[in-house]
């Protein structure tokens, strides 16, 4: 049976963090095994575990559901007769030989040499179990169909014991997580189906509450000896005779199937994978929970799709399915976009959206509508495609890998701009860049911080009893504050990228555009820094500040006293027309990656290394050449568009409820953005710019990129902005910086301002 260990998404900080899917694979159809004449009794085992005549040995139960699973029930003995045995006997076929004697599946990995729990990772377990049974408990209570009051009170409810531990766990002081996106996953999917399929809830049903009472019961109390010091919770406590408790609820079961045909049995026995695989029992993920490890499972197909297996159910096919189609829809989206001079940012991020949750609904909504038009009987229900397509798409494995993957091609990305980028040009502009800089920063975030007043602000007392601020539609009421510090914010890298793309950086106005970027880049980093320093010291953590600082500073005078001496030698002893040697790049992308790492330790971001780095690389020399022939391809082309996917699956625009809301922070962003371009037009007007240039650079100071879309992720996954509000943002963004890039490519022609400079000297002349 079904362990009721949650997959946990695993650490806080990870570059893309909270709507994890839980994994699982496409459930094979169930048939009578009495059609295979009794052969799968007589089966030899071949090599990598697989039958002779081409199955996998742990795919085969499967498909034993009537035939083989009433054998097996027949020797449970008489307390699992009836339907709960053909349950009990498929649930314990799926665990392997070493969890249970009945198990028929291999072991995915070895064991675990040393389990070492944490009582972070136990909270973290407790919280996601907590959110599924009380959705268990809601749904039983609700009672959608008339067979869901029978297994009310019955003695198996768990909710009001978890409140119980997780308030002791508050009284001695550790922090009560808030359920992660597979517990909450888990839970949503037990709705879903339990308005459209009963015999799939009571799989379900059966697996997490049965499950807890046997494994996950002694599992406890392993936890309680290394980490309780052997206290009991009351997750694992039961009012009255445990077994009599079990018995009625299997006499319940038995009675609700006796009214289902042999199809409906079938179907409630088809779930029981999926319920594994939402549970994860048997792999490891308990292990990942509370021990803050990852779960184990296979990174390639045991044997391909014709030895029964499903590649995409492991991590590396998958994870190549990802690359290929997010890099074909972005190249195909920006072939489309190309003639209205759009950047790779906007037509990345519009392909992440596509391929996200809106590809399904838009599928959903296509069938309903043909569903109409054709006058199919039925209601056109096509809920489920969305569910199946996110859960078999963006499972938790493969989301944690393209994170990865993304953040790597990121860092490298901004390394590349940074090498293209000649820092020289961006100081001489002076103190005309330093007023637009400073203009561009204050007011559009001191009129936000107006504006956000409008926001209604609710109270609401949490689990623990305290107080919570929150803004319906978009979430904790600091995130007004954030978004309007993003708004105000240029960051130099996107600026760059843009106008790069643009083939305008180099020009007069690219110039200014990213000296101005960067001074306002800087100033923000400094606000924040100063900020930071001012929360640690009223906290008392002065001290590990120090110490921040301290490294920071010794990373930058490695860069500039090492680093760049090198470089130069580097770049001496090349000719002009020569080769840099691959020995020598590889050195640098060794060193780029030591710096994301030494960032990232001394409480920078992971960036801020690499960024150093590529301002220090001679932007003309061969060795800035070398470096963007052999990474660009592979960190832009392959690498970063993974991001866009990332943030493309967490945009769900079902997930408006508050259309109000959805507008008015739609509304509040651009007139930020609009009080931010007039806040670039002043200064320049003031130090002698033609108005119409400086209308141009007022635009530029509004191009939005990765950067800023990172951190509004980051937000999401934090909790600190809800689903809906995250949707408004990706509009307006999108919105933003694709009619500034338009107005921008269309009104700014360098060459003709450089005819007519120089028409004007000739008739001096």
């Amino acid at each position: 049976m079904a362990s009721s260990a949650l997959p946990i998404s695993q650490s806080p900080r990870s570059f893309v963090s909270a709507r994890h899917r839980a994994a699982s694979r496409p459930s094979l159809a169930v048939v009578d095994a009495s059609s295979l004449g009794g052969q799968l009794h007589r089966l030899r085992l071949g090599p990598r575990g697989s039958s002779r005549i081409g199955l996998p040995l742990r795919r085969v139960v499967v498909y034993a559901t009537t035939a083989d699973v009433h054998k097996k029930r027949q020797a449970s003995g008489p307390r699992d007769r009836g339907f709960v045995g053909e349950m009990r006997a498929l649930a314990m076929s799926l665990h392997t030989r070493d969890q249970a004697k009945e198990g028929e599946r291999e072991a995915d990995a070895p064991p675990i040499a040393k389990w070492e729990p944490s009582v972070e990772g136990y909270l973290r377990f407790l919280a996601n179990s907590k959110v599924v049974h009380d959705a268990l408990e809601t749904i039983v209570q609700e009672a959608a169909y008339p067979c869901y009051a029978e297994f009310r009170n019955t003695g198996l409810e768990r909710s009001e014991k978890l409140a119980k531990d997780l308030e002791w766990f508050r009284d001695q002081g550790h922090a009560i997580p808030e359920p992660s996106s597979p517990g909450v996953s888990y839970a949503s999917y037990l709705e879903e189906i339990s308005k459209k399929d009963p015999q799939a809830f009571i799989c379900h049903f059966y697996n997490v509450y049965f499950g807890h009472t046997a494994g996950a019961r002694m599992i406890g109390r392993k936890v309680a000896e290394k980490i309780l010091d052997n206290k009991e919770l009351e997750f694992y406590k039961w009012d009255g005779d445990l077994s009599q408790v079990l018995q009625n609820v299997r006499d319940k079961l038995n009675r609700v199937a006796s009214n289902w045909s042999r199809e409906e049995k079938d179907r409630c026995l088809e779930e029981t994978r999926k319920s594994f695989h939402f549970s994860m029992a048997g792999n490891g993920a308990f292990h990942a929970a509370v021990c803050n490890a990852p779960a184990n499972d296979n990174l390639f197909s045991d044997g391909g799709v014709f030895y029964g297996d499903d590649p995409f159910g492991h991590v590396m096919p998958l994870f190549m399915l990802h690359i290929v189609v997010i890099v074909f829809t972005s190249r195909a989206v920006y072939f489309l976009l190309r003639p209205f001079k759009q950047p790779r940012f906007v037509c990345d991020i519009i392909s992440g959206v596509l391929l996200g949750p809106t590809l399904p609904s838009l599928l959903s909504r296509l069938l309903s509508f043909f569903h109409h038009v054709f006058d199919v009987e039925g209601p056109p229900d096509y809920s489920h495609i969305k569910q199946r397509y996110m859960d078999a798409m963006f499972r938790t494995d493969n989301v944690s890998l393209m994170r990865s993957v993304a953040s790597y091609g990121f860092m490298l990305q901004l390394f590349l701009i940074s090498v293209k980028t000649d820092p020289s040009n961006i100081w001489r502009c002076g103190k005309k860049a330093f007023a637009i800089g400073v203009s561009c920063m204050v007011l559009p975030f001191a009129a936000l911080n107006l504006l956000s007043w409008f926001f209604e602000v609710q109270y609401a007392p949490d689990d623990g009893g305290r107080t919570v601020a929150a803004v319906a539609g978009v979430g904790d009421p600091n995130a007004l504050v954030t978004i309007a510090s993003l708004v105000s914010d240029t960051m130099f890298p996107v600026v760059a990228e843009i106008l790069a793309e643009l083939r305008l950086l180099n020009t007069e106005l690219g110039r200014l555009a990213s000296s101005v970027s960067m001074i306002i880049d800087f100033g923000w980093s400094l606000t924040i820094a100063i900020a930071n320093v001012v929360m640690r010291t009223m906290y008392d953590q002065a001290l590990p500040l120090v110490h921040s600082a301290m490294g920071i500073v010794a990373m930058i005078v490695f860069l500039l006293f090492v680093f760049r001496p090198w470089v130069r030698w580097i770049v001496r002893r090349t000719p002009k027309d020569g080769r840099i040697a691959e020995g020598q790049v590889l050195m640098v992308l060794l060193v780029v990656m030591a710096m994301g790492a030494v960032s990232e330790t001394f409480g920078a971001r992971v960036t801020d290394g690499p960024i150093i780095m590529g301002l220090l690389v001679p932007s003309a020399s061969p060795l800035a050449v070398a470096i963007a022939e052999k990474v660009e391809v592979i960190a832009t082309g392959l690498m970063l568009p993974l991001a866009f996917l990332n943030a493309g699956m967490l945009t769900d625009f079902s997930t408006i409820e508050h259309p109000k809301v959805f507008l008015g922070l739609q509304l509040f962003m651009l007139t930020g953005y609009v009080i931010k371009f007039f806040a670039a037009m002043a200064p320049a007007v003031y130090y002698n710019m033609p108005v119409r240039k400086a209308a141009l650079l007022g635009l530029m100071l509004n191009f939005t990129g990765l950067m800023q879309l990172l951190i509004y992720v980051d937000s999401l996954y934090s909790q600190m902005i809800q689903p809906e509000a995250y949707a408004a943002i990706i509009v307006i963004i999108v919105a933003v910086t694709a009619i500034c890039s338009y107005l921008v490519a269309k009104l700014y022609d360098p060459l003709k301002s450089n005819k007519v400079a120089y028409r004007k000297l000739k008739h001096l002349d």
